[in-house]
């Protein structure tokens, strides 16, 4: 569904209402149960004909108001669970390009759109466009990011600035590619290699560096390093991001998706994933190059057959166990 106004309003259907009540009024936080291998999670997909405006997704976000907003080469997507609706260059002239590589909901609730020709501000309805004439190094649009005390921060093909008074202001910080947080002169010279892909702090205050030899874990001044063949399969990282339990999800460029939980790295073997994200349910929403949207819950029914270790997939009788499943 394309946008054909600043803003459209959502269908009032049942089921777009069920799901914006559930994401945003859901009283307790919830995650994806540990003990079940990634294969066990039930998962949906989202494709152009589901109507994505294409399948590759850089960015995922939920907004203060329940929806959930892709970032696709086609532009950027709202969902309320039953219908994309689509802002474009075409529908939206403040979007200079289709390209959408970042999103960020600010503190103050402003979508800020980062795309391939500058950076794109959604706010009470209204959007509105900011580029070199603004003050930014370079349209070319990599990341967002708001630290600690509100302060915005963007970064660019030609190096970081931050919001100040309407206008950007460069920074003599790291001209990287992401800018989650920032890596130490000193240490920077210690990582696998000088070409940083992506950046990311977690919760315990661990910085993970992504880079084209490797992934650096910076923990004060110690930097754990580890090779592609370590756990990719060869592969680059090109995102993190940590769940609520902890659990580091890692989006590789041809290794598909490996999760840190427990201390091991386990690998699941898909298409090239770009993005994760995990809503208020718990729900984990995977941006892939390919294959659209993917969205990982937990499911009451898990499958157990041959391939698991039973003698065979047919099945004669059910049984309950001590814990009260099924089988």
């Amino acid at each position: 569904m394309r946008a054909d106004k600043r803003l459209a309003n959502v269908s009032g259907t049942t089921a777009s209402l069920l799901f914006l009540a559930l994401a945003f009024t859901s009283p307790k936080l919830t995650a994806l149960d540990n003990r079940k291998e990634l294969s066990r999670y039930g998962r949906q997909t989202w494709q152009t004909e589901s109507g994505l405006p294409q399948n590759t997704v850089h960015a995922i976000l939920q907004t203060h108001d329940g929806y959930i907003w892709l970032g696709t080469e086609g532009g950027v997507v709202r969902f309320d669970g039953l219908k994309f609706v689509v802002y474009d260059t075409q529908n939206t002239p403040e979007l200079r390009s289709n390209n959408i590589r970042s999103l960020l909901e600010d503190r103050e609730g402003t979508l800020w759109i980062g795309t391939a020709d500058g950076l794109t501000k959604l706010k009470s309805s209204e959007f509105s466009t900011f580029t070199v004439d603004q003050g930014l190094p370079n349209n070319s649009v990599w990341s967002v990011h708001e630290d600690r005390v509100g302060g915005l921060w963007v970064t660019t093909a030609d190096g970081v600035s931050q919001y100040r008074g309407g206008r950007f202001v460069a920074q003599s910080m790291l001209p990287d590619r992401d800018v989650g947080a920032v890596v130490p002169d000193d240490l920077k010279r210690r990582l696998p290699s000088k070409r940083i892909v992506a950046v990311y702090g977690d919760k315990e205050g661990t910085l993970w560096v992504s880079t084209d030899r490797g992934v650096a874990r910076i923990i004060e001044a110690r930097i754990d390093r580890f090779a592609p063949n370590d756990f990719l399969s060869g592969s680059l990282v090109l995102s993190f991001y940590e769940d609520r339990e902890g659990n580091l999800w890692l989006g590789t460029e041809s290794g598909g998706l490996t999760v840190l939980r427990d201390q091991k790295f386990i690998t699941y073997t898909d298409d090239l994933v770009r993005c994760a994200f995990q809503d208020r349910t718990g729900t984990v929403w995977l941006g892939t190059n390919s294959h659209g949207v993917n969205r990982f819950e937990n499911h009451k029914f898990s499958s157990i057959g041959a391939k698991d270790g039973l003698s065979s997939d047919v099945i004669l009788a059910l049984a309950d166990d001590s814990e009260g499943n099924v089988l």
